[in-house]
């Protein structure tokens, strides 16, 4: 004997094709827009570790009173870096000096610089910027590195070092990035 309290609960077949319908229409709407927002996100956090770095090694230069030298990883900055105290002044670390700090590689960033800071930034005791050299301090050192997405059109980074050692940030244009990336031999 049925009991006449107990309704019969379940869906369709058509009701869970349309609820199907509707979930593969919204993922199709989502996903693109999320997968914009984690390369965006990737952008920024790129921007912020060089910043830190940058701000970093001028905070121990001062400290120590000691030129300290962010040197990048393989000849890009994208891999990465190290920093470290530079005791002959040639911006290269010798397996006798101290490594302070280092960075693994960047995913799917693309950081371009111009040629004062190509390799390296260095920092001497009173916070400035300069060139690497083994007879004095050495001239200023004043560049910029461009920071976008490898291979999402979106929008950049770039820096600037001024010649007393400060940063300056402002953003890039999608145009302007892929600008950047269509001159990256």
């Amino acid at each position: 004997m049925r009991n006449p309290s107990y309704a019969v609960q379940g869906i369709s077949l058509f009701e869970l094709l349309i609820t199907l319908c509707i979930l593969s229409i919204l993922s199709f709407i989502v996903v693109p827009s999320f997968s914009a927002f984690i390369s965006s996100y990737q952008v920024s956090i790129a921007r912020e570790n060089i910043i830190s770095a940058i701000q970093y090694s001028r905070l121990v230069a001062v400290q120590k009173n000691r030129r300290i030298v962010m040197l990048n990883n393989n000849g890009d900055w994208d891999s990465g870096w190290r920093i470290f105290i530079d005791e002959d002044g040639d911006a290269q670390m010798d397996p006798d000096e101290i490594e302070i700090a280092t960075q693994g590689g960047l995913q799917n960033i693309e950081i371009t610089s111009n040629t004062p800071v190509e390799s390296y930034i260095s920092f001497v005791g009173t916070g400035e910027s300069r060139l690497a050299s083994q007879q004095s301090k050495g001239g200023l050192q004043m560049g910029s590195l461009s920071i976008c997405h490898a291979s999402q059109e979106l929008e950049g980074f770039k820096l600037f070092l001024s010649k007393v050692g400060r940063l300056r940030s402002e953003k890039l244009s999608v145009t302007e990035c892929n600008n950047i990336k269509s001159a990256t031999p």
